[in-house]
């Protein structure tokens, strides 16, 4: 399952058709500004461009930063597709508006600028503190739906009449139900590497679970180390696992070194 990040949503409205040849592949820049031109059409919305592959989306006070990396891939892979390819991902953003339940609060393990990195300044504010786990990494509230994950505003506390600490228990309850069945299976890129991650596919928030890896767990990841890869999954050596450890530092300075 394919995740995508967002912090608002637009909603999908026709926008008019490209003139292209068959023959005609867009640029990355022409593809963004063609995907943009969609958002554009919504009343209240406005898209600016910030780099070939990525967007910034606003709408009021709200604003999100995209990577269409993804969706250009997509496009390059079948040229032909290009309405099918915006459709998809219009609806992707469209995701977003649709009416949150409680249970779709999950806990996302992210570095600790995440939302520094990712908003511009005057809007980093204007969703929940996160709290800090360990290391370079924190936790922060989100809400989860099939296309999309999105952090979790003091708007979205208020619409469901809860607090910041209700929500939190909430969330540390409802996460490992949503990730459902853990899988460790080998790294395809690293010799004796292993990946863990979800049949709900936030792999990484694994991590937040006492019951998975800390004091309320049966002791099954005792002296195991792991690397965040990405909200999906993450890197795990393991001692009960032969070479799993020497390949986990192997595999480690290998995505550090390539970023």
């Amino acid at each position: 399952m394919v995740r995508f990040f967002f912090a608002i949503a637009a909603l999908f409205v026709s926008a008019p058709a490209l003139a292209q040849s068959e023959t005609d592949v867009l640029s990355p820049a022409e593809f963004r500004d063609h995907l943009g031109a969609h958002v554009n059409a919504v009343e209240g919305y406005s898209v600016t461009p910030l780099e070939d592959t990525r967007l910034i989306v606003r709408n009021g006070d709200q604003e999100a930063r995209i990577n269409i990396r993804d969706a250009y891939d997509r496009y390059l892979a079948d040229p032909a597709a290009l309405p099918e390819v915006i459709n998809v991902y219009v609806a992707t953003i469209l995701e977003a508006t649709t009416e949150n339940k409680l249970d779709d609060l999950v806990i996302l393990i992210n570095s600790v600028d995440f939302i520094e990195n990712s908003m511009s300044p005057e809007f980093k504010d204007r969703f929940l503190a996160s709290r800090g786990f360990v290391g370079d990494l924190a936790m922060f509230l989100a809400i989860d739906s099939p296309r999309m994950v999105r952090l979790v505003s003091p708007n979205d506390l208020s619409d469901w009449g809860i607090t910041e600490v209700q929500a939190w228990a909430i969330a540390l309850q409802s996460t490992p139900e949503r990730n459902g069945q853990l899988t460790l299976s080998p790294a395809k890129r690293y010799e004796n590497a292993y990946l863990i991650t979800a049949e709900g596919g936030l792999g990484a928030s694994a991590l937040a679970d006492p019951e998975f890896c800390g004091p309320q767990g049966n002791g099954e990841l005792e002296g195991s180390v792991a690397l965040l890869t990405s909200n999906e999954m993450f890197l795990i050596g393991h001692p009960g696992l032969k070479g799993s450890l020497e390949g986990f530092w192997n595999a480690a300075r290998n995505v550090v070194e390539t970023g």
